[in-house]
């Protein structure tokens, strides 16, 4: 294997998971990353693979470990969760006292199943960068959704935590939210009108923010072939997400993660979910279930075409 610079945390021949939830699952951050590696060093073949998942946690992670991440081999992970893990609807102006135990604990959980994942990873031989979680935009009052103050404030002791694990595994952590959460604080505009996702201002952020403590160096331009393969490949990747996310839920709920796991979720929950966002996503695992061999022989395609650019 061949490693062109040592400021690098990339080595040719690299799988690169990318572990998190729904602004991992984004992509948009993270695939920059991978085609500046692409462009500034061509020595290093990697192959970034999504593992985010929308509405995913570190608790989630843990449960799904073994038969989504690990039967991928991946050398590298990337780690960031936390805006899923704190609870976020309980950072209302007058909580109940359930409310608040309710805070501290997922807390309690997050530090637990962080440490959890990341050892994890570690014992099957994975190099594991961490990062703290975006910010939760509690400081523009332009934004239309309600304004849960608070969230960000449980967000920083995430971060916190997540710097903690770092140091005493002794792991690169970069830490998205001290940076960030100071910017929205200054006024910035970096957080879409949910106060929860980034915008596309906020995902280039992100991206220089790990580019710098990744891959210093000055940006270069991306060919259009090599951008247009890594979109096609992140649209098809992203499909086969929102099966994973499904199959977690199934786990829960059925008792397993199999196809006839997830339909029996998806029919017996259908009719009581009461987010439309997730009943169109039910509705779209299950046409993707029918369809998954077409998806994996085109993500094998595509990732084949990004393994073949020089």
């Amino acid at each position: 294997m061949k490693k062109a610079d040592s400021r690098l945390y990339f080595q040719d021949g690299d799988i690169v998971a990318m572990i998190g939830d729904s602004i991992t699952y984004n992509g948009q951050w993270w695939t920059n990353l991978h085609e500046q590696l692409m462009v500034r060093h061509p020595e290093i073949k990697c192959d970034f693979r999504n593992f985010g998942i929308p509405g995913g946690s570190a608790g989630e992670a843990v449960t799904r470990y073994e038969w989504d991440i690990a039967p991928a081999k991946p050398t590298v992970a990337i780690v960031m969760f936390g805006m899923n893990d704190v609870w976020r609807d309980a950072y209302i102006s007058s909580p109940t006292a359930d409310m608040i135990t309710g805070r501290n604990e997922c807390l309690r959980r997050f530090l637990l199943n962080t440490d959890t994942l990341v050892r994890r990873l570690l014992n099957d031989g994975i190099r594991v960068i961490l990062l703290t979680p975006t910010p939760y935009d509690q400081y523009n009052e332009s934004h239309t959704a309600e304004n849960l103050y608070g969230v960000d404030d449980a967000l920083a002791i995430c971060g916190g935590m997540v710097r903690g694990i770092a140091i005493s595994r002794q792991l690169k952590v970069i830490d998205l939210h001290t940076i960030l959460r100071r910017r929205c604080a200054d006024g910035m505009m970096i957080i879409g009108d949910d106060r929860v996702h980034p915008n596309d201002t906020g995902y280039m952020e992100m991206a220089k923010i790990v580019k710098d403590e990744l891959l210093p160096g000055v940006d270069r331009s991306v060919p259009s072939d090599i951008h247009s393969v890594n979109q096609s490949l992140l649209e098809i990747e992203q499909k086969s997400r929102i099966i994973a996310m499904f199959r977690c839920r199934a786990e829960l709920s059925e008792g397993g993660h199999d196809n006839e796991s997830v339909k029996s979720y998806i029919v017996n929950n259908f009719d009581t979910e009461q987010n439309p966002w997730v009943c169109e996503q039910m509705q779209v695992c299950m046409e993707h279930l029918y369809q998954q061999d077409e998806l994996n022989r085109c993500i094998r395609n595509l990732r084949q075409q990004i393994a073949g650019f020089e």
